[in-house]
């Protein structure tokens, strides 16, 4: 079983409080709530939807590959997932600035290094109490 450290329970506790709290103010609602709306209906264009089915089955196909090759073990689900939400889909959203194949290898290579190595740093500090990772 994967088990959350006081870290990870700390930002989805953090997480949760932030959208009830924009959730709960009527004129915070009004606002944010039609956005909502309106970029869920762009993700729900088929061809949007078509792009996330191939970037995930492509990073599917990467883990299967490394689990193959002993590179990958289910205990690497929950950070591997945070890798692929938070630092492929901003990239892949991201990929039509791109002026040139050459500039989008140069990106990508940058901010997969810049955002994953601040993951992993992140991650592997040691852990605090639940209420001390709440302040922190």
């Amino acid at each position: 079983m994967i088990g959350f450290s006081n870290r990870e329970l700390a930002t989805a506790i953090l997480a949760a409080v932030f959208v009830a709290t924009i959730l709960l103010i009527p004129r915070t609602r009004r606002q944010v709530l039609p956005s909502l709306v309106a970029i869920l209906k762009v993700l729900a264009n088929i061809k949007i939807l078509g792009l996330f089915a191939a970037y995930f089955a492509y990073a599917a196909l990467l883990v299967v590959a490394a689990w193959i090759l002993g590179a990958w073990e289910i205990s690497l689900l929950k950070d591997t997932l945070i890798v692929v939400v938070f630092v492929g889909l901003p990239l892949l959203f991201n990929a039509n600035e791109i002026r040139n194949g050459l500039h989008l290898v140069t990106k990508v290579i940058k901010e997969t290094i810049g955002v994953a190595a601040l993951i992993v740093f992140y991650v592997s500090l040691v852990s605090l109490p639940l209420w001390a990772e709440l302040i922190m």
